[in-house]
């Protein structure tokens, strides 16, 4: 799983996109789920949601929480 990343912040790091890339191929080569919340627009815009660039607080992570366990129920049920 890769969290939400704020989007402003995350310019600076144009190799991002390439590590998630490659994570998104192995797990697609292993049967895994990978779920990427790192570009999530109902997230990464939301600069209240931020700490700072890469880490969410307390209302960040309350949020991200309730969608992570809507996601993790699905996949559940599938």
């Amino acid at each position: 799983m890769a969290p939400p990343m704020y989007a402003k912040g995350m310019l600076p790091y144009d190799e991002y996109d390439k590590v998630i890339e490659e994570v998104k191929i192995i797990a697609s080569s292993t049967g895994s789920k990978f779920l990427d919340y790192s570009k999530d627009d109902r997230f990464v815009n939301n600069k209240s949601y931020f700490f700072n660039n890469t880490h969410l607080n307390k209302n960040g992570a309350d949020a991200f929480t309730q969608t992570f366990n809507i996601d993790l129920d699905e996949l559940r049920n599938n």
